[in-house]
């Protein structure tokens, strides 16, 4: 998730003609956007496609905090939506669902959800917020949903990093009485990998350089080296390449190191909600990568991960 937990920002226009529609090889997928519990300003409405359109966003992923959210999603542009389902929820210190919550339960029920995958309307888990949580990815808690995912080739969204520190005011006010940033290490995800080895997993937030709140935030080496072990691992940059204080300079260099270890076909576009063209600025500034490759990183290691294949 984000650093502080926020609504969606729109454009200010209220009408707009309704596009054509668009298939994923013609444009950018984003993988990694939320409709949070509290309610987030953009639906599959009118207002929310024009500017996926003005930034060339063919399809975006959206983790879902609420069923209700989930079920009502739809409309005219449901098609250009990708839903998933976030967990495990928590609650502030009021006792209060604070960024999720199913049923008034902090998982998802499976029987739901495999109805939801047999009828191709679930594509992904996600984002699964362990650092949030407190929870492991081993907890007892997280093993049915780990078999589900295999099962269905679900690809399963995961934030590592140590998350939003607490000082500063990066944390949202309320967040999190469980939190824990040491279950943002993906070494943690080994022993489910051993398990399923075949199972798709995105690190989201993935690249973070050492702050001077936390020196390995975003477990930079633990994350390369399930990139390198596991070839159905992939990444996004997600908030890395966003935030004010992490500069396109720092960005590009996890980029040119991905592009040497041969990993940039791991690598996918997740705005976290966050302006889509400013993104795609940094990447189209990065004279090293080829067009092929920002091509895979904007759409066909996506394609590839939802199990759509390319043209």
């Amino acid at each position: 998730m984000r650093f502080a937990i926020l609504a969606l920002a729109l454009a200010g226009c209220s009408t707009f003609p309704a596009p054509e529609p668009v298939t994923p090889s013609q444009g950018i997928i984003d993988v990694h956007r939320h409709a949070f519990a509290q309610g987030m300003p953009g639906d599959s409405s009118a207002e929310t496609v024009a500017r996926l359109d003005a930034n060339d966003i063919a399809l975006s992923a959206i983790h879902f905090a609420t069923r209700d959210a989930y079920e009502n999603w739809s409309g005219e542009y449901g098609h250009r939506f990708l839903k998933g389902v976030s967990f495990p929820c928590w609650r502030d210190g009021t006792g209060e669902w604070f960024s999720c919550q199913w049923d008034d339960a902090a998982y998802p029920d499976l029987d739901w959800l495999r109805a939801e995958a047999e009828a191709g309307r679930l594509t992904h888990l996600g984002e699964i917020g362990f650092v949030y949580a407190g929870v492991s990815p081993t907890d007892p808690s997280m093993l049915p949903y780990w078999d589900f995912a295999a099962e269905f080739d679900l690809p399963v969204m995961v934030h590592v990093n140590r998350g939003p520190p607490a000082d500063g005011g990066m944390r949202a006010r309320g967040c999190c009485p469980d939190f824990d940033p040491d279950m943002g290490n993906p070494e943690l995800l080994r022993p489910i990998l051993e398990r399923h080895p075949d199972l798709k997993i995105v690190l989201q937030h993935f690249g973070f350089p050492p702050l001077p709140m936390f020196d390995n935030i975003g477990y930079v080496e633990e994350s390369f080296a399930l990139l390198r072990d596991y070839p159905n691992v992939m990444a996004d940059m997600s908030t890395f390449h966003s935030v004010p204080f992490l500069s396109a300079e720092q960005h590009g260099v996890v980029v040119r190191r991905m592009q040497a270890e041969g990993l940039l076909d791991r690598l996918v576009l997740g705005s976290d909600g966050w302006p889509e063209g400013e993104i795609i600025a940094r990447y189209e500034a990065m004279d090293f990568l080829s067009d092929a490759e920002r091509q895979a990183i904007y759409r066909d290691n996506a394609l590839r991960l939802f199990g759509m294949g390319t043209e």
